[in-house]
């Protein structure tokens, strides 16, 4: 059976709540400041999809640098103790 972290027990409603009203007004901000450069574009959804593909990609970008260093910074490396990240 092949262990996995629990980022469950981590998150909490609270921070969750917090962190997706930030993200809202992030994208708000991001959309007005579009709109402004972009005059002629106002579809809110063309404009949030190139928005979140970039946050996904950091998101990405973040958590690889995370495996690559954590591991290495313990002497630890977690595939090889059979944990899924």
């Amino acid at each position: 059976m092949k262990k996995t972290l629990d980022f469950k027990t981590a998150l909490t409603g609270q921070k969750v709540e917090t962190q997706s009203d930030k993200l809202i007004r992030e994208f708000q901000a991001h959309a007005e400041r579009f709109r402004q450069a972009h005059p002629d574009t106002d579809d809110t959804r063309e404009i949030f999809e190139g928005w979140i593909i970039q946050k996904v990609a950091a998101l990405q970008l973040a958590v690889l640098e995370l495996e690559r260093r954590l591991p290495a910074a313990r002497g630890v490396s977690l595939k090889a103790k059979g944990i899924e990240v």
